[in-house]
C-alpha cells in the first residue's frame, strides 16, 4: 500500500500533475455489510450456490453474544434465538465468514466505482501495460486515489472531480449496507503552482476554500477536513 501511494505521488511530483487522496472509513464495518449482497458478489466470484447458502443461513441462525470486560452477556444481542436473523443483517463482528464476506462486498464496490470512470491510469515503463488504480483498501479502510483528468486543470475543476468520485464511493457503500464515517475521514490535495519557474505545492491555506463532503445514510452530507500535505496522519 505504501509503495503504491509513494509511486503515485512520485508521478505527480515528476509530472507536476494535480492529485489527491481521500481517506474513508466505514462505520461499524462488518456489522453493516449486507449479507445477501455479499452472497451475490460471492457467486459472481465463482463461489458455489451451496457454499453461499450455507454461509448466509449459518450467519442468520447463529446467536451473537457481546463480550466485555465484565464478561459475556447471558442473552444474545441478536441472532437465531431472537427469531430467524434478518435477511438484511450485517456480517457480524468476530464472525468467521465476515472477512471473506466483506472482501466480496468491497470488491463489488471497487469494480462499480471504476466502471463509473474514477481512479487513475498508470502505464508500465517497459511493457507499456496500463493499470487502473482506484483505491488502496484493507477490509473497510479505504484511501481513494484521485488524479487530475488533464494537465493544467484548475483547482475548482479538480475538486469537483474529487467530490463526484467521493460521492459515488459513499453511495456505493450505502447500496451495500454501509456508510462512511465522517470522524475518521479526511483528504489531502496536492495542487501545483509555479513560483519563479519552480513547481511547488500549494499550502493548505491556499486550498482551504475548497470543501469535500461525504453522503450519509439520512440523506445529508458531512464535510471532512482538508489536511496539510506536511502533516502526517494514519492511512493505509
Amino acid at each position: 500500500a505504501s509503495l503504491i501511494k509513494n509511486l503515485t505521488n512520485d508521478g505527480g511530483r515528476i509530472l507536476h500533475n494535480n492529485s489527491a487522496i481521500t481517506r474513508n472509513d466505514f462505520d461499524q464495518c462488518y456489522d453493516r455489510g449486507c449479507a445477501p449482497i455479499s452472497g451475490v458478489a460471492g457467486r459472481a466470484h465463482g463461489v458455489s450456490v451451496k457454499s453461499t447458502r450455507l454461509m448466509l443461513q449459518t450467519m442468520q441462525c447463529m446467536d451473537y453474544f457481546i463480550k466485555t470486560g465484565f464478561g459475556i452477556l447471558e442473552q444474545p444481542a441478536f441472532g437465531g434465538s431472537a427469531g430467524f436473523g434478518s435477511k438484511l443483517m450485517g456480517l457480524g463482528q468476530e464472525s468467521g465468514a465476515a472477512p471473506g464476506g466483506m472482501r466480496n462486498i468491497i470488491t463489488l464496490v471497487d469494480n462499480a466505482y471504476k466502471r463509473l470512470g474514477h481512479g487513475m491510469e498508470a502505464k508500465s515503463s517497459l511493457a507499456g501495460r496500463i493499470f487502473l488504480l482506484a483505491a488502496i483498501i484493507y477490509v473497510d479502510d479505504t484511501d481513494l486515489l484521485h488524479w487530475a483528468k488533464f494537465y493544467g486543470i484548475s483547482d475548482d475543476e479538480f475538486v469537483a472531480q474529487i467530490q463526484q468520485a467521493t460521492t459515488d464511493w459513499g453511495m456505493l457503500v450505502q447500496a451495500t449496507g454501509g456508510v462512511v464515517k465522517p470522524s475518521k475521514s479526511f483528504w489531502y490535495l496536492m495542487s501545483w503552482k509555479f513560483d519563479r519557474g519552480k513547481a511547488v505545492l500549494k499550502s493548505k491555506e491556499e486550498a482551504s476554500r475548497h470543501v469535500i463532503s461525504i453522503p450519509q445514510s439520512d440523506g445529508t452530507t458531512a464535510v471532512i477536513p482538508l489536511e496539510a500535505n506536511h502533516v502526517t496522519k494514519k492511512t493505509l
